[in-house]
């Protein structure tokens, strides 16, 4: 069974120019890196209580 979390993220700003865009790039990239972490941590953890240990 799989636990999704809702995260919401608020940005204030506009896009015009390159820099924005590859920070904002930057930070996308980096929210979906965290949240893949954070799934594969959690699913260690499952497998360790469930007797499947690294």
């Amino acid at each position: 069974m799989k636990t999704y979390y809702k995260v919401n993220i608020r940005l204030n700003g506009e896009l015009f120019n390159r820099r924005s865009k590859r920070e904002f790039d930057s930070l996308l990239f980096d929210i979906h890196d965290y949240v893949g972490l954070k799934s594969q941590i959690t699913q260690q953890k499952k497998g360790c209580l469930y007797g499947k240990g690294l």
